[in-house]
């Protein structure tokens, strides 16, 4: 009898712990590198909440990828492997 309340309340807790929501890095605390593949220089850059996308010479698919919290970038082919960190934040140069 002793079991049903006690299983109720660690479900609760578990529910209630599990529904935080993702944390979102402050914007603006990298950019992206001004040149990457192939020496490509930077056309643009779109910051979302996860995720920087830097796309490199217009016409191409070339981009890279990077965490805006870390700088950090994903393993594509001649991409550098971190974002540079924001001399003036929340705005990067290009």
């Amino acid at each position: 009898m002793m079991r049903f309340p006690f299983a109720v309340g660690l479900l609760s807790i578990l529910l209630s712990v599990q529904a935080q929501p993702p944390v979102v890095p402050q914007p603006g605390l990298f950019c992206c590198p001004p040149y990457g593949p192939d020496g490509l220089p930077l056309d643009r850059q779109q910051v979302g909440p996860f995720n920087i996308f830097c796309y490199y010479s217009t016409g191409t698919d070339k981009g890279c990828f990077y965490n805006p919290a870390t700088g950090q970038g994903a393993l594509i082919n001649g991409c550098p492997g971190s974002a540079p960190a924001n001399p003036h934040p929340p705005t990067c140069p290009i």
